[in-house]
Order: structure tokens, then sequence, then C-alpha cells
């Protein structure tokens, strides 16, 4: 019940800091969803590791694909023994290879970061469903606290003409 209190008393404070602007518009529920997703500490942080995951799936993606290597060489020949001008040397060399089989090292390292990613995904979106639901009871908690005050408000007006 705590939580729930603490993010109601967010949720004000989200809209009445909304609202200091004269010309502010209304905050609405998919607004306040929005800010929600943006602000949440909790899910940026699952919505990190997803990217990370991510990242390593595609990292794993590489291992399928053809390597190309750059190798440069700058400087004195090997023969060379004159002190005053030595000879030069530069070489430059362009290697393409490509891992035909590795015992399947890195097709596991593909699925296992597949698995990783998918098992991150269904992390990432089940904090953000928890976070919504609890925006939207918050939200609607406080547009029924808004509604009773306005019923509160308007009894209290008859009584006052009443008595």
């Amino acid at each position: 019940m705590r939580r729930r209190e603490v993010l109601f008393s967010i949720l004000i404070c989200l809209i009445f800091l909304s609202g200091g602007n004269a010309n502010a518009a209304v905050l609405t529920f998919k607004d306040t969803l929005k800010l929600a997703e943006d602000l949440s500490p909790s899910l940026g942080i699952t919505r990190n590791t997803l990217h990370i995951r991510e990242l390593e799936k595609k990292n794993a993606f590489a291992g399928f694909l053809p390597k190309l290597d750059l190798k440069s060489q700058h400087g004195i020949l090997e023969n060379s023994y004159d002190a005053v001008k030595p000879d030069y040397e530069s070489r430059v060399g362009v290697y393409l290879s490509q891992t035909i089989y590795d015992n399947h090292a890195s097709i596991l390292a593909y699925e296992n970061a597949s698995l990783l990613y998918d098992i991150a995904k269904l992390l990432y979106d089940d904090a953000r469903d928890k976070l919504y639901l609890q925006i939207a009871e918050a939200y609607f908690d406080f547009s029924l606290a808004m509604k009773l005050s306005e019923v509160q408000d308007n009894q209290l007006g008859f009584i006052r003409k009443q008595f």
C-alpha cells in the first residue's frame, strides 16, 4: 500500500508541475504513461539491459561473417646497415578469412544471445506493463478523488444554501 501512496503523490506532483504555466495543456492519461515511461528508473534499467542484449546478439551474428584484416608495416629494411641513410620499407596487406567450421561455437553463441535477448524483451515488457498498471491505478484514483471532491463541494454548497 505504501508504494501506491508514493505513486499517487508522484502523479499529483507531475500534474501540478505540468500545470504551472497559464497556457499549459491538460495532462492526459496517455501523456502520463509516456512521462512515467521516460522517467522510471527501473524501466530505464530494463531498457538498457534490453539494448545490451540486442548488441550482444548482433555481435554473436558477426561470427558468421567473413573477417577482413588490414595489416601495415613501415620501418628500416632488415639488411640495411647504412647508418647515415637507411633504407626504408613499407608494406600493406589485406587479408580475407572465413571460418568454415568451429565446432558449432558461433551457432551456439548466437542461439544463446538470441535467448538472452528474448528473456530481456519479456522482462522489459513485464516491467513496462506493471508500471502502466500502477500509473493507471494512481491516475484513476486521482480522478476519483477529484470527482468526489467536486461532489463534496456541491453538497457543501447545497447545505450552506439550506441553512
